[in-house]
């Protein structure tokens, strides 16, 4: 519904536990100045409840400047785990 907010989600996993996923966790580029980080998560987290089952919904929703990119279009994970 918002057109400034880019979402990318992560999957993390736990390498003890046979390589389940742990939780997801969105890294967020929001083009306004995020006040309220706590309130907007919350409304991020009601929007997706509308399209998505629950477990999709990631834990966690990190805002930073930028994600980086790998060379075929995709998020580079170790580099944004890196920055952030």
């Amino acid at each position: 519904k918002n057109s400034n907010l880019i979402v990318r989600l992560m999957q993390f996993s736990d390498n003890l536990g046979g390589g389940k996923i742990r939780y997801l966790k969105a890294y967020c580029i929001y083009d306004q100045i995020v006040k309220n980080t706590a309130q907007l998560q919350k409304k991020i987290k009601e929007e997706m409840s509308e399209f998505v089952p629950d477990y999709m919904i990631p834990r966690k929703i990190q805002f930073v400047d930028e994600i980086p990119i790998t060379a075929n279009g995709k998020a580079d994970r170790k580099r944004i785990q890196e920055m952030y």
